[in-house]
């Protein structure tokens, strides 16, 4: 499957400035579309979690071309979310969340080629986050850590970048 990556890095750089409000209105349509979910965030703290959120977008966004290094950690992702008592049938809720808070973010720029483009990368994430999720309750060691670091990225990638854990 081929990935506009134009597209999703130019999409994701628009929303940066505002990546403390994103952060912040995607657990709101979260929590408002699925108000079941909110209780696997109990006794986390929202702030840090809303920086952990847009640090893993941003570690997806930087890594497209390297699936290599991607994939891995996507699958480790997938192993830890499981731990926090996150369920398949949560990655839908998620993906719909996060859809549509960039669609708000985005504006006229949430073009069919843009919602495609993250419709797209969102199914591939979570379809890899899923085999990490899976193989990890059955103990395979193939959702362990990655051993290549994850690009630190260009200047402008968000303040959270370096904990890039993203915790459903």
């Amino acid at each position: 499957m081929e990935f506009q990556v134009e597209v999703l890095e130019q999409s994701f750089k628009a929303i940066l400035p505002k990546e403390e409000a994103f952060a912040a209105a995607f657990y709101d349509r979260l929590f408002a579309a699925h108000p079941e979910v909110k209780r696997l965030f109990s006794g986390v703290d929202m702030g840090g979690q809303s920086a952990k959120l847009v640090g893993a977008l941003a570690v997806v966004v930087e890594n497209l071309r390297r699936p290599e290094v991607l994939e891995p950690v996507l699958r480790k992702l997938g192993k830890q979310h499981a731990g926090y008592g996150v369920k398949p049938a949560h990655y839908d809720a998620v993906g719909a969340a996060l859809l549509g808070t960039l669609a708000a973010f985005l504006g006229s720029r949430w073009t069919s080629e843009v919602k495609t483009a993250w419709g797209m990368a969102y199914g591939a994430i979570s379809s890899l986050m899923l085999q990490g999720a899976t193989a990890g309750a059955a103990g395979n060691p193939a959702a362990g850590p990655p051993e290549r670091a994850v690009s630190q990225g260009p200047r402008n990638s968000p303040k959270s970048l370096q904990t890039p854990l993203l915790r459903l």
